[in-house]
């Protein structure tokens, strides 16, 4: 081949391989694009599941604190004391099934505040070590449990707990003399 031909070849391939590496250039920007794009689809995807997740929590929310017919603690004890059923005043016209064991010769009595979930029989067990620790108690049950009538709400509970510490107090027990438990 002569001289010029081979200086031809030659540029025709220069021009090819650049041509080439553009369209692979391109191809490449083509590719990152749509992996960028996918990637985007992706976080705002997982961000709306999030969002959603969230917003099902806060608007269920006390679906999630309060469990009044869960009987998570039943072991099938019995009560070893005799108690008197009696029922507190609290607000809203709400009236708490309670349970109050004194003994005379007990000093101290234990203001006993169940958890977010079951009822008073859920916490025999815990009733009957009191007794064996020389104590009063009165166990109330929330708003909402054990056949109260109302909802459990924050505010409600703080009033429900404050009722009882006046139940005791109009039954002659000094608050020095009161020991606050309670449960969650």
């Amino acid at each position: 081949k002569s001289t010029r031909t081979l200086r031809k070849d030659s540029k025709i391939r220069k021009s090819q391989s650049r041509s080439q590496r553009l369209i692979f250039i391109y191809q490449s920007t083509q590719q990152i694009m749509k992996l960028r794009r996918i990637l985007l689809y992706v976080f705002l995807s997982l961000t709306i599941l999030y969002a959603s997740v969230c917003a099902y929590m806060y608007i269920f929310q006390r679906n999630f604190l309060y469990y009044p017919y869960k009987n998570n603690y039943l072991r099938g004890e019995k009560l070893n004391v005799d108690f008197k059923e009696i029922s507190v005043p609290s607000t809203e016209g709400i009236t708490l099934k309670a349970w109050f064991y004194k003994n005379p010769q007990n000093k101290y009595t234990v203001l006993f505040f169940h958890g977010n979930a079951g009822k008073l029989g859920n916490r025999i067990y815990k009733l009957n070590e009191l007794k064996n620790l020389n104590l009063n108690y009165l166990i109330i049950s929330w708003r909402g449990f054990s056949g109260n009538k109302g909802n459990p709400t924050e505010q409600g509970l703080y009033s429900d707990a404050r009722s009882a510490l006046e139940w005791l107090e109009k039954n002659n027990i000094s608050k020095n003399k009161i020991i606050l438990y309670g449960e969650s």
